[in-house]
């Protein structure tokens, strides 16, 4: 046991004097976090406001040429920050800071923290070395002129249409282009305004102002034309219209348009590209390009009905012609009522809104129980004559008749009421 305490000796004399060589710090990164942007003190709404940054330091030790020495070196790191753009607020020389934004800090702004390893004790080297961090004040450009996305537009349908009131029509647009508008430029996002209305995404990074202008749903609505109810969109296109709603929604390049419940001419339904972000009051720069219209399409919304004179009538059974036969048999070959008929019952008039329609036609049919009743009208010579279920006739010729009211003859007795039920409808004209 005794021949190795030598050689335990030795070998601690070769190690004591690699513990106490000196050691010299060297810096491995410095790196400074905390919010990428700021935005301008407008008081009242906007007051001023501070932001907090952390700088991280990181160092390693490494051996200088090796000499004894009494003394294990110490060492203690040690932050300085500096600022400009802005205000430091409380300490500077913590691993954080604050700095304070005011109404006069309108341009990029910046920190920047020294990070020092300082040998406080022993044989050792210390270093330093420093971070900065840009603070981007967000600015917004009006890009390309909205004019220029709008030119080569379609819009479908291209043609004034007719339809008949609480029925719906799609509509659709056509851009020429995608390309880019108002944008918004800072630390962490470019923001194409076309992008965020096309993708209906976020900005990529950072907290990106994402615009919004409410619901997509409810009634068409906005300012422009004198359109009524609320711009409900958060992209472009989107589509407002002087009466009516949207029940999919007013957003995107195609939707579909429902019309109002009252007959009205020339509602107009239009089509909006809008590149303005509605840029934040606190931010800056310049989104001028205001909403403009894509195309538009004029629709006529109308409105057939039968207004009701009576709520029944009797069978015509009796023989007021005195020809031996029930009145209701004596319908023949002229097609007219016979002498002293007193059973034949103003019931109806027919109504069409709006005056002026050109296109259509109309169609009067019983739904039910058609067997039962026989219509009338009067023609132009004051004759009554009789209607062949289902009557069509144009626009035009519901305009010319002088007297719009229809005459009801009973031919077999109901069971129930309002068992017969007579429809007037408007149909759609070919309108491709």
């Amino acid at each position: 046991m005794k021949k190795w305490i030598p050689w335990l000796c030795f070998l601690l004399v070769l190690a004591l004097p690699d513990l106490f060589a000196g050691k010299k710090a060297v810096i491995v990164s410095v790196t400074i976090s905390g919010p990428d942007e700021h935005t301008l003190v407008i008081p009242p709404d906007y007051p001023e406001y501070t932001l907090d940054y952390s700088c991280d330091g990181k160092y390693r030790l490494v051996p200088e040429e090796e000499e004894e020495e009494e003394e294990n070196p110490e060492y203690e790191e040690k932050y300085l920050w500096s600022a400009g753009g802005c205000e430091i607020v409380g300490s500077s020389d913590a691993p954080t800071v604050s700095v304070k934004f005011r109404e006069q800090d309108v341009e990029n702004a910046s920190v920047t923290c020294i990070y020092s390893v300082i040998c406080k004790s022993g044989s050792g080297e210390g270093c330093s070395q420093s971070a900065s961090k840009t603070i981007y004040m967000p600015v917004w450009d009006s890009g390309t002129p909205i004019s220029e996305y709008l030119e080569g537009t379609t819009i479908t349908p291209n043609s004034r249409r007719t339809i008949p009131v609480d029925s719906t029509l799609a509509v659709a647009v056509s851009l020429s282009s995608d390309s880019e508008q108002d944008r918004r430029s800072s630390a962490t996002v470019t923001t194409p305004w076309d992008f965020i209305v096309h993708s209906e995404g976020s900005s990529s990074g950072g907290d990106g102002y994402i615009p919004s202008r409410g619901d997509a749903g409810g009634d068409a609505g906005g300012d422009a034309g004198g359109d009524t109810g609320d711009i409900s969109t958060s992209g472009s296109p989107y589509w407002v219209a002087q009466a009516g709603s949207f029940p999919e929604g007013n957003q995107g390049s195609s939707t579909t348009w429902k019309a109002p419940n009252t007959p009205q001419k020339g509602v107009v339904v239009r089509a909006m590209v809008d590149d303005l972000a509605q840029k934040p009051e606190n931010e800056a720069g310049v989104a001028d390009d205001a909403a403009t219209e894509a195309g538009s399409i004029l629709v006529d919304v109308v409105k057939p009905s039968l207004n009701k004179l009576a709520s029944y009538v009797k069978v015509n059974d009796d023989d007021d012609d005195g020809n031996g036969r029930a009145d209701m048999e004596d319908v023949g070959l002229w097609q007219e009522s016979v002498n002293n008929e007193d059973d034949l019952r103003a019931a109806f008039t027919l109504v069409f809104e709006p005056a002026g329609i050109e296109n259509g036609a109309l169609r009067l049919y019983c739904e039910s129980q058609g067997e039962k009743i026989r219509v009338w009208k009067m023609n132009d010579f004051g004759e009554m004559q009789p209607i062949p279920l289902p009557w069509y006739l144009s626009t035009s010729g519901f305009y010319s008749l002088q007297d719009k009211t229809l005459y009801i003859e009973g031919l077999q007795h109901s069971n129930t009421a309002n068992d017969v039920k007579l429809e007037f409808k408007y149909l759609v004209a070919s309108q491709s």
